[in-house]
């Protein structure tokens, strides 16, 4: 009963764009709907075309941005445009239980998550791909298969 009602509250509408839309139209949808992935669907035939992700938005800008005008805020530094966080920032320590760091990524909706050493130091970055992969590696899913 709770996941039906759980899962009742999560499904929303598919957000997605056609091929014709701009970057700009993309990259407003990404950041208005606050997702990662955006389809580009054909509206004649309803399939999907393409997935469009920030990492490939950033490589189109990267590979073009030369023959671009460049805007005056790229020349200002990621504090003085407010990009990031830098108070509150959400962490974990080597030592904290993957449940845990399940729970810091859904309450505090990141995707990343620094691993800060007992000192304060940064020793590296976990993600929520990361948390797949922890999951379902090899030999933890074959050790925790029950016998057919």
């Amino acid at each position: 009963m709770f996941t039906e009602l759980y899962l009742q509250e999560t499904f929303k509408p598919l957000v997605h764009i056609s091929p014709d839309a701009s970057v700009f139209e993309a990259v407003h949808s990404l950041i208005k709907n606050k997702i990662h992935r955006l389809p580009v669907i054909d509206p004649i035939s309803g399939n999907a075309l393409y997935i469009l992700t920030h990492k490939r938005i950033l490589k189109f800008l990267q590979l073009f941005v030369c023959e671009m005008p460049m805007p005056a805020f790229m020349k200002q530094t990621l504090e003085e445009l407010g990009v990031g966080t830098y108070s509150n920032i959400a962490y974990i320590h080597p030592d904290t239980p993957l449940i845990m760091a399940l729970s810091v990524f859904t309450h505090r909706r990141v995707s990343a998550l620094p691993v800060v050493d007992h000192s304060g130091k940064v020793v590296d970055i976990y993600s929520k791909f990361d948390v797949i992969v922890s999951i379902f590696r090899p030999p933890l899913v074959l050790e925790t298969l029950p016998d057919f």
